[in-house]
């Protein structure tokens, strides 16, 4: 996908793909000419950098393992919601 796309304005542009720049899924021409558009525009540079902050953030808590409450408590809260619900 182009960056400018005619419909759309430069900054909406980069809006419709910031998530895909900071996720590293876009192609390299195309990731050269968004950081351009960032570097020339605070308002998409600070979006920029909370998507990255984000991503950071989603992949580190992705490589945790999910662990589950002990069954003894998962039975004892379905009894509270059960006696309250």
């Amino acid at each position: 996908m182009p960056l400018l796309r005619p419909s759309l304005t430069p900054c909406a542009s980069f809006h419709d793909r910031v998530s895909a720049l900071a996720a590293g899924r876009v192609a390299p021409r195309e990731a050269v000419a968004l950081a351009a558009h960032a570097a020339a525009c605070p308002d998409c540079a600070g979006t920029l950098g909370h998507e990255r902050r984000f991503e950071a953030m989603m992949r580190r808590h992705a490589n945790h393992e999910v662990q589950f409450a002990p069954a003894a408590l998962r039975s004892r809260v379905a009894q509270l919601f059960d006696t309250h619900g």
